[in-house]
């Protein structure tokens, strides 16, 4: 129970520090991105991409806890939970039709908003990991989500007339700087990174079912 709350922990960590700058890093320079990919002629969806951008830092750690009810036998109780996130996620959807498109994808950062905490709470009620456990392993990705977002926010400001392939760039570089700057400051950052790192090798050295196959062949 202890490695397997420790090694929960650790990569839950590793994969929002992996994630959430990304996120933020999308919703923030939504304009540019999407001028760049998709041309100007898109620009007014950008609010909406950057409010899905938000729903998509919330989701991540949501997702997560699929992990806990799958390892521990529990998916009766994750099919109880998938019906009562879509029964509300669908009642927020009609409260935001009201305000169109950005309403609706507003309503779904509300339901998450919503969501999280309870979620949190119902799939660490029995197990190896605790609520407790599962906050401190948040701290330090939201703690660096936050910094992200406002050196980010900042530096947009002040980049102004800049080309969106400028403010892109500089945007990068001060991620790459951060996360190098946690890195070498903090061993739980070091030791959540290489679990994560870790997991992923292991995923990808794993048999695919038409592998497993031919071998039982």
């Amino acid at each position: 129970p202890e490695q397997y709350r420790r090694s929960y922990c650790r990569i839950l960590s590793g994969l929002l520090l992996m994630t959430i700058p990304i996120v933020v890093y999308l919703g923030v320079y939504s304009r540019d991105v999407i001028g760049i990919i998709l041309g100007p002629q898109w620009l007014d969806v950008a609010p909406i991409f950057s409010a899905l951008a938000l729903a998509g830092a919330l989701q991540t750690p949501a997702m997560a806890t699929g992990w806990l009810f799958i390892s521990q036998g529990r998916t009766k109780e994750q099919f109880k939970w998938g019906v009562f996130a879509g029964v509300t996620t669908i009642l927020c959807f009609a409260v935001g039709l009201r305000w169109g498109a950005l309403g609706v994808a507003k309503a779904y950062v509300g339901a998450a908003l919503f969501q999280l905490p309870l979620l949190v709470r119902y799939a660490t009620r029995t197990g190896p990991v605790s609520s407790w456990d599962y906050t401190a392993a948040v701290v330090v990705p939201v703690c660096f989500g936050a910094t992200v977002t406002l050196v980010l926010m900042v530096l947009s400001t002040q980049m102004v007339d800049a080309s969106a392939g400028a403010r892109l760039s500089v945007g990068a570089g001060a991620i790459l700087l951060l996360a190098a700057a946690t890195y070498v400051l903090s061993r739980d950052t070091r030791d959540a990174s290489a679990a994560f790192v870790r997991m992923l090798k292991v995923a990808r050295s794993a048999p695919t079912p038409d592998q497993t196959e031919t071998r039982s062949l």
